[in-house]
C-alpha cells in the first residue's frame, strides 16, 4: 500500500510540476506570443475593477493549486513519506513565493489606480480634457 501511495504522489507531483512549468494549453507559439503582446497593452491601461478582478482570479487559482498540494502533503504525512513531504513543502513554498511576486505589482497598480490624483480633490473624478 505504501509503495502504491508513493507512486501516486510521485505521478501527481510530476504532473503538477509539468503543468506549472510550461503548459501552453494547446496554443501555438504564435498564439502565445500574441497573447503576451495583448497582455502588455492591456496592463498599461487597466481600470481598478479589471485589476481587482485579475487579482481575485489569480488568488483563486493559487488557492486551488495550494489545496491540491495540501492534499498530497496530507497523504505523505499519513504514509510517513518524509522525502515526499519535504518535496511538497518546497513546492508549496515556491508557489507561494511566485504568487507573492505576481500579486505584489498588481496590488500596487490597483492601489495607485484607486488613489486620487494630487491635483484632484478626494472623492471626485477628473474632468475630461477638452480637445481644441
Amino acid at each position: 500500500m505504501k509503495k502504491i501511495g508513493l507512486m501516486v504522489v510521485a505521478v501527481a507531483l510530476s504532473l503538477s510540476v509539468a503543468a506549472s512549468a510550461g503548459s501552453t494549453g494547446g496554443r501555438s507559439k504564435t498564439e502565445r506570443s500574441s497573447s503576451k503582446a495583448k497582455t502588455v497593452t492591456k496592463d498599461q491601461a487597466q481600470s481598478p475593477k479589471a485589476l481587482a478582478d485579475e487579482i481575485a482570479q489569480i488568488k483563486q487559482q493559487h488557492q486551488a493549486e495550494i489545496n491540491e498540494l495540501q492534499e498530497l502533503k496530507k497523504l505523505a504525512t499519513e504514509e510517513k513519506a518524509t522525502k515526499t513531504l519535504e518535496a511538497v513543502n518546497k513546492m508549496i513554498g515556491r508557489r507561494n513565493l511566485a504568487f507573492e511576486q505576481k500579486i505584489g505589482p498588481l496590488q500596487e497598480k490597483l492601489n495607485a489606480a484607486s488613489r486620487p490624483k494630487p491635483d484632484q480633490p478626494k472623492g471626485t473624478k477628473a474632468a475630461p480634457k477638452k480637445i481644441p
